[in-house]
C-alpha cells in the first residue's frame, strides 16, 4: 500500500520475519541504509492468545520532549517536532490442527508475518550534515574505537587515526563520511567510550571505589604468586605502593651484587595524576636487574618513607644478598631531598652517594 501526502508519502508493506528478534534486526538494518534514527514511542505489552508476538511504535529521534521551554532555542537542539512516524507489527502464526478465532482471513500468512507502516514526512533533511551530526555512532564504528584503544591509543589520537583512514579510504567523499556521527563521532563521545571500557577492564579511577579496586588487585596478584609481592598503604591521603615480584626476590637472593650497590630511578607524569614510579635495580653484566618497584602519588617524604617501609616488609628476610634490613652498601640517587631523607631513615646504615649524570645535567642546567 502506497498513499502520497503533502510532504512526503505513507507506506505499508509485509516482510518474511517471524519473531521480535528479527523485527529488530531488520529495523536496525533499516535505520543503517535510510539514515533516519528512530526511537520507540509506544510498546504494545505480547499477552498469552493475543493475535501478536511484537508491536511497537516509533517516532524521528527529532521529536523530542523539551525539558524545558527554552531547551529548543539552543544550537544544540536537534528538535523539529517531526510527524514522520513507524510501526512494527509481528503476527502470531498459527499452529497446525489449532482453530483460529480471527473472523477475517489473512492471506499473506504464513509468508509474511511482519507488517511495517512507515509516515515518511520528515521536516528536516535527512542527509544534510545538520542532521547526521545527531546519528547513534554505529556498532561498527565503536568496534574500531576500541580496537584502537587496545592498541594504546587514547581517545583523541584514536579519533584523529580514524578519520584519516576515512580519508584514505573515501578520497574527496571523505567530507560527507566525516559528518555522518555514525561513522565518525565526536571527541566527547570517544572519551565517554574510553572510559567506560577502562573502567570496566581496570576499575573506577578515583575515590573510594578505585582504592577498593586495588586492594582487590593487590590480594588477587599475592594469591596468584602464593606470597606477598605486593603491599599499598596511605599516609595523608596520599597513596603509596610497593612491589616484589618472585624474580626480583631471586635477584635478592643469589646476585651478590645486590648487597653492594643498588641505584633508584625516579619517573614522573606516567599517568593522568602524575604518579611516581621508583625502580630500584643493581648491576651485573647483563645490565640492569630489578630489585623492586615503588609506586607513590606525591613525592613528599612521608609518602616516600611508607613506600620504602612497605617495600622492608615484602622483601625476603636475605634479602640484599643476606644484608636484610641493614640493605646494601651503597645507593645511588639522584638530586632529591625527599627520597634521600627517607632512604636515610630506612636504611640508616647505608651510604648515600649522588649519581654523576645527574650531577652534569644539573650543571648543564646551571649552565
Amino acid at each position: 500500500m502506497f498513499k502520497p501526502l503533502k510532504n512526503g508519502y505513507q507506506t505499508e508493506f509485509r516482510v518474511n520475519v517471524k519473531d521480535g528478534d528479527g523485527a529488530k534486526k531488520w529495523f536496525e538494518e533499516y535505520k543503517e541504509s535510510s539514515k533516519i534514527t528512530y526511537r520507540i514511542k509506544t510498546t504494545k505489552p505480547i499477552k498469552e492468545g493475543k493475535t501478536n508476538v511484537f508491536k511497537t511504535y516509533y517516532r524521528c529521534h527529532h521529536n523530542t520532549l523539551p525539558r524545558s521551554s527554552t531547551a529548543d532555542a539552543r544550537n544544540s537542539s536537534k528538535n523539529t517536532c517531526c510527524p514522520a512516524l513507524m510501526d512494527i507489527t509481528v503476527k502470531k502464526l498459527k499452529l497446525p490442527g489449532k482453530r483460529c478465532r480471527v473472523k477475517t482471513v489473512d492471506h499473506h500468512l504464513p509468508a509474511f508475518p511482519m507488517v511495517v507502516r512507515i509516515q515518511h514526512q520528515h521536516n528536516h533533511l535527512i542527509e544534510s550534515a545538520d542532521t547526521l551530526k545527531f546519528r547513534d555512532v554505529s556498532d561498527a564504528t565503536i568496534e574500531v574505537f576500541k580496537n584502537l584503544f587496545s592498541k594504546g591509543h587514547s581517545p583523541s589520537s584514536a579519533l584523529n587515526t580514524h578519520k584519516l583512514d576515512l580519508h584514505l579510504r573515501h578520497g574527496a567523499d571523505y567530507i560527507y563520511e566525516a559528518a555522518d556521527r555514525a561513522k565518525c563521532p565526536s571527541l566527547a563521545f570517544c572519551h565517554v567510550l574510553y572510559k567506560k571500557i577502562f573502567e570496566k577492564a581496570y576499575g573506577a579511577t578515583s575515590g573510594e571505589k578505585m582504592l577498593h579496586n586495588l586492594d582487590a588487585a593487590i590480594a588477587s596478584y599475592n594469591e596468584e604468586k602464593g606470597e606477598i609481592c605486593a603491599k599499598i598503604g596511605e599516609t595523608n591521603g596520599k597513596l603509596a605502593i610497593a612491589l616484589c615480584t618472585p624474580l626480583m626476590k631471586r635477584v635478592h637472593q643469589k646476585h651478590e651484587y645486590s648487597g653492594e650497590l643498588v641505584f633508584i630511578d625516579a619517573s614522573g607524569g606516567m599517568d593522568r595524576y602524575d604518579c611516581r614510579i621508583v625502580m630500584l635495580l643493581t648491576h651485573s653484566s647483563a645490565g640492569g636487574l630489578p630489585l623492586g618497584c615503588l609506586i607513590t602519588t606525591s613525592e613528599s617524604r612521608e609518602c616516600v618513607t611508607l613506600a620504602l617501609n612497605l617495600f622492608k616488609d615484602i622483601v625476603p628476610e636475605d634479602a640484599f644478598c643476606g644484608n636484610g634490613p641493614k640493605g646494601p652498601l651503597v645507593f645511588l640517587t639522584d638530586d632529591s631531598e625527599s627520597e634521600r631523607q627517607s632512604l636515610h631513615a630506612a636504611y640508616p646504615e647505608s651510604t648515600l652517594i649522588l649519581c654523576v649524570f645527574q650531577l652534569l645535567l644539573a650543571m648543564w642546567r646551571y649552565l
